[in-house]
């Protein structure tokens, strides 16, 4: 599963808005704060922006209205 796919799947169940989540590529591998949720996540009708402020991760992820709406 790429990134994308990762994002998108850790995204179905949250409303629009801006969400802090635990980062699905880094999370893993932390030896502190293994608690912190540093993946900023903001989910529009049509996309989904990340940023990691721990690994870096970044980028958009294309949603459709009905995977958004199922979620």
């Amino acid at each position: 599963m790429n990134v994308n796919e990762q994002i998108e799947n850790s995204t179905t169940h949250l409303d629009m808005g801006q969400h802090k989540m635990k980062c699905p590529l880094c999370q893993s591998e932390r030896t502190k704060n293994r608690g912190d949720k540093p993946l900023s996540v903001n989910v529009d009708a049509d996309k989904v922006v990340y940023n990691c402020h721990h690994c870096g991760e970044n980028g958009i992820v294309s949603i459709s209205m009905a995977n958004l709406l199922s979620g």
